[in-house]
């Protein structure tokens, strides 16, 4: 029952982060707080691994700059496909974030979220941590900033087993702007489980996006997901997910 509640209440979490409330306006040339941002993905895309499909996806993160120094943030993400009519990937992953500014190069996180992908494995993984960031470089043309913190993490595999575990994360990002439209990022993220080292994930995507004029960019990506010990074992610990997206800001 416990867990039906749960779900239910995360689920409701999921749809209010898909569906964001509308973007705010400035005042007289200067931004109003709190003030809103928005942003849309759809992307085609092709997987490897533990799916082997074309599908499509859809994405969304919503920014409320509550004031100079504090902004929420809130992600939500689909991917569903089927493969001649039977269905072969469906995740869903949803996240809310504070992040505080201690000046322009530090800030502090605190996170939740849950995630949800059966062909990993994964039936409902719920997260909630903390942690702080720091701007290493920060010029016209490069951006450098890394993050670490740590997480309370609880996992329900699709076998019927459980875990509970503390988690640490290192999380780094790369921006190069390429041009006036076009800039190339690489993100990098570690995740281990405090209590047993082997179980690690990585996580990286690579990309490259450009401007199509308007509120419209074009982002071409590829993600590559390792899980070191998988649950079941019999799956495949790396998966990949080459991605043609359009991006809309709002």
């Amino acid at each position: 029952m416990a867990r039906n509640v749960q779900g239910a209440l995360f689920a409701i979490l999921f749809l209010f982060f898909l569906f964001p409330a509308p973007a705010g306006a400035e005042q007289d040339g200067e931004t109003a707080y709190p003030s809103f941002q928005d942003q849309g993905e759809l992307a085609f895309i092709q997987t490897g691994g533990n799916t082997d499909i074309t599908s499509l996806s859809l994405k969304n993160t919503f920014t409320a700059r509550l004031n100079e120094s504090n902004r929420l943030i809130q992600k939500a993400a689909v991917l569903y496909g089927k493969d001649q009519g039977k269905k072969n990937a469906e995740s869903y992953d949803a996240s809310l974030r504070w992040e505080h500014d201690f000046s322009i190069r530090l800030y502090s996180y605190t996170a939740g979220g849950w995630f949800r992908d059966v062909f990993k494995g994964i039936d409902d993984r719920f997260q909630a941590g903390a942690g702080a960031g720091y701007t290493l470089i920060k010029t016209e043309r490069h951006s450098l900033l890394f993050e670490a913190g740590g997480a309370w993490v609880t996992e329900q595999y699709t076998n019927g087993m459980d875990n509970d575990y503390a988690e640490g994360r290192t999380f780094g990002r790369y921006d190069l702007k390429i041009s006036e439209k076009t800039k190339a990022f690489q993100d990098l993220e570690y995740l281990v489980d405090l209590g047993e080292t082997e179980n690690y994930r990585i996580n990286s995507e690579t990309g490259i996006i450009t401007s199509l004029g308007g509120a419209f960019s074009l982002k071409a990506s590829y993600t590559v997901n390792f899980d070191n010990q998988p649950t079941p074992d019999t799956l495949d610990g790396t998966d990949t997910v080459l991605a043609v997206t359009l991006v809309m800001n709002l």
